[in-house]
């Protein structure tokens, strides 16, 4: 199953995007799983897959940045 994420009627849904394209609704969430319900969905746009509750980054994720700035690479 190719899950995907996607606008419906301008609210959020979750589809099974088949082989040749088409894509079939989805019942259920991430965490209790999800069952295709078989109705064709109309998709008008793909969303990202999920959405990111937190964005971690690090400054000095390389050597010459670090030592530009005068500090141990981590």
């Amino acid at each position: 199953m190719k899950i995907i994420r996607f606008l419906k009627q301008n609210k959020e849904a979750f589809g099974n995007l088949h082989d040749d394209n088409h894509v079939t609704l989805l019942e259920g969430d991430i965490a209790t799983g999800f069952s295709d319900t078989g109705a064709l969905a109309t998709v008008e746009k793909i969303l990202a897959p999920i959405l990111p509750t937190d964005i971690l980054c690090i400054g000095l994720n390389y050597k010459r940045h670090a030592t530009e700035t005068g500090v141990l690479p981590p």
